[in-house]
């Protein structure tokens, strides 16, 4: 899970409806709660983990600074759960899985998107973006 303060816009999701990619509007003393992949799991797919990304605001939404504080929370390295295949991993098994993008070249890293799975739930959107389960 994900608790986010940010002032800023940046933080966007891919919109279920419209397979776009939209901004969340940053509020004053609110915060943004993303259910992440390893509450996803363990919930048995009760809640679902948004399809999101973070980018460099322009135009109207532009700021000169993006300041923002994220509290992260997943469950301990060993703890087992089952993922969107039914295979059973730990915490750090899936954790390391889905990040291993980030030992990729950059250039191979822009065109990429970390959808955890996500694009089988969200079928059809993965044409929008570059998938990386």
């Amino acid at each position: 899970m994900t608790v986010l303060f940010s002032h800023e816009f940046g933080l966007q999701v891919l919109a279920p409806k419209t397979h776009q990619w939209e901004f969340v509007e940053p509020r004053d003393r609110h915060a943004v709660i993303n259910v992440g992949d390893a509450l996803r799991f363990m919930s048995d797919k009760q809640l679902y983990s948004c399809v999101h990304r973070v980018i460099r605001a322009t135009g109207a939404y532009a700021s000169p600074h993006r300041y923002s504080l994220a509290f992260l929370r997943r469950p301990e390295q060993e703890f087992k759960y089952k993922d969107t295949e039914g295979k059973e991993l730990t915490a750090k098994e899936w954790h390391d899985s889905k990040y291993k993008i980030y030992y990729t070249p950059h250039e191979e890293q822009d065109s990429r998107v970390l959808l955890g799975g996500m694009e089988r739930v969200l079928s059809g959107t993965a044409h929008n973006v570059a998938v990386t389960a």
